[in-house]
């Protein structure tokens, strides 16, 4: 699970060539829950306490 912004976006780049090795088009589905999976460790970032 990601702990800094820095690492949340890294997960999001380098998660995104599952769909580049699909010998399918992605569709819509697949967006959708790869979307809802990073939406959940982007909820689970923001609700962590910041460290100022």
């Amino acid at each position: 699970m990601p702990t800094t912004d820095r690492d949340l976006l890294h997960d999001l780049v380098e998660a995104w060539p599952e769909f580049d090795d699909d010998e399918t088009p992605v569709n819509g589905a697949d967006l959708v829950e790869w979307f809802a999976g990073f939406r959940e460790q982007v909820k689970a970032h923001l609700a962590e306490p910041r460290s100022e």
